[in-house]
């Protein structure tokens, strides 16, 4: 009788983990066919999300201008910023933090067909950049200032 309670709940914790990474998945498409303005020039919601199926072709580093703590990761696609830890089934996620004036998915950064573009994810916590929310995809570049749960970033190189 263990062994087939222990099974049940393995296996719940399978489909929640399947059921939160296809939730994962369709937020970052909602977020890259937004219909508002488009920040590279294009015409509005051209921002297309590749493959998400794997991840290293992009790497991003953010400095805590505050601190100097520096956040690295690798990513191809996407990369949800908060204070969600990556795991095997949520690699595509960078840690900030874990206070709570940062979101679970405080904002998203997409590779777009002109380079990244950083849009806000977060109805309760704001994402500013270089001192402007960030509410509709706006172009990443090294040298900009993200502005996440009373901690400003450098966007100190982008590869």
């Amino acid at each position: 009788m263990m062994n087939n309670e222990l099974m049940i709940v393995l296996l719940v914790v399978l489909i929640m983990n399947t059921a939160l990474a296809l939730i994962e998945a369709l937020v970052l498409v909602w977020v890259s066919t937004d219909r508002r303005n488009d920040p590279v020039g294009q015409m509005p919601g051209t921002v297309v999300v590749q493959n998400l199926s794997t991840y290293g072709d992009r790497e991003i580093e953010l400095v805590n201008v505050c601190n100097g703590q520096r956040f690295n990761k690798w990513f191809r696609g996407s990369l949800i910023l908060g204070r969600v830890i990556a795991s095997q089934e949520l690699p595509n996620r960078l840690f900030l933090g874990d206070q709570q004036s940062i979101s679970r998915n405080q904002c998203c950064i997409v590779e777009s067909q002109n380079g990244l573009v950083i849009q806000n994810m977060s109805r309760i916590n704001m994402t500013l950049h270089n001192g402007v929310p960030a509410n509709s995809p706006q172009p990443l570049s090294e040298g900009d200032y993200l502005d996440i749960g009373g901690s400003r970033y450098l966007v100190a190189n982008i590869i």
